[in-house]
């Protein structure tokens, strides 16, 4: 049988590209090992954790309330027993409660509490790293999402007024310092004096409430709505209602549509 030979560049280009058995043998292997050597490259998921306790208590134990499932103490992911001080009971049961919720299948994002108290035990009893924690928050004072106002529309500037003056009042009150706030993306940054007064009342913070601090900041985007909140000054659910301003300017303006919360 004669072939025809193909008397342009399209048709050499088309005769290269016609798997011949030997091109699409060594093609396929070449995909099966290019498979391989990504399936040995990608993790494996981590092993899905499931209840194995019956019962969880809060026990008093050598000057401290420990959470324990079935009788064993509870630990930190660096192995440390969670302790709870003895004046915090509240939190403790509160602890409880998240434990006990657990269904079948164990949810850490479910634990928040616990997730806290760890973080506090783990990463913040350390001086070096209390001071690059901070070190880190405190560039959110310099970018602070409720410092940076805009001046349209009329219901963003109600909704302003309403979540964020309330908190800047309180903190300038509270520390005698000044927060500078700005329309301008570029000029945010707060003075040398705000900065230092602002930072040496969050390094007296306790371990405990340094890691809700910066849980508080990292959601938020903003150091002065955090300090608010882990000050008692405002609730959760208002801390949650000024860190979207913007969105509930905007449902305000056109409506709740799917997703947008």
């Amino acid at each position: 049988m004669n072939r025809v030979l193909p008397n342009s560049i399209t048709g050499l280009r088309q005769l290269a590209l016609t798997p011949t058995p030997t091109r699409a043998l060594a093609t396929s292997s070449l995909h099966t090992r290019q498979v391989e050597a990504a399936s040995a490259d990608t993790p494996s998921p981590p092993p899905k954790l499931t209840r194995f306790w019956k019962n969880v208590t809060l026990e008093e134990v050598n000057g401290a309330y420990q959470i324990q499932l079935d009788k064993r103490s509870i630990k930190t992911p660096d192995g440390r027993k969670v302790a709870i001080p003895l004046e915090q009971r509240a939190l403790g049961l509160l602890m409880v409660g998240e434990w006990d919720s657990q269904t079948q299948a164990l949810k850490p994002h479910s634990l928040p509490l616990t997730s806290l108290v760890a973080r506090s035990i783990d990463g913040l009893q350390d001086p070096k790293m209390r001071k690059d924690v901070i070190a880190h928050l405190t560039r959110y004072l310099h970018t602070d999402a409720i410092c940076l106002h805009q001046d349209h529309p009329q219901a963003l500037i109600n909704l302003q007024l309403k979540h964020w003056r309330p908190v800047t009042e309180w903190i300038e009150k509270e520390y005698q310092v000044r927060i500078h706030t700005t329309d301008q993306l570029f000029n945010m940054s707060q003075s040398p004096e705000t900065e230092a007064k602002l930072v040496a009342a969050v390094t007296e913070f306790s371990p405990l409430k340094l890691a809700a601090f910066e849980r508080a900041v990292m959601h938020s985007k903003s150091f002065l709505l955090a300090l608010a909140l882990v000050n008692r000054q405002v609730s959760v659910d208002d801390a949650v209602l000024a860190a979207h301003v913007e969105v509930l300017s905007q449902i305000q303006q056109w409506g709740l549509v799917e997703d947008s919360k």
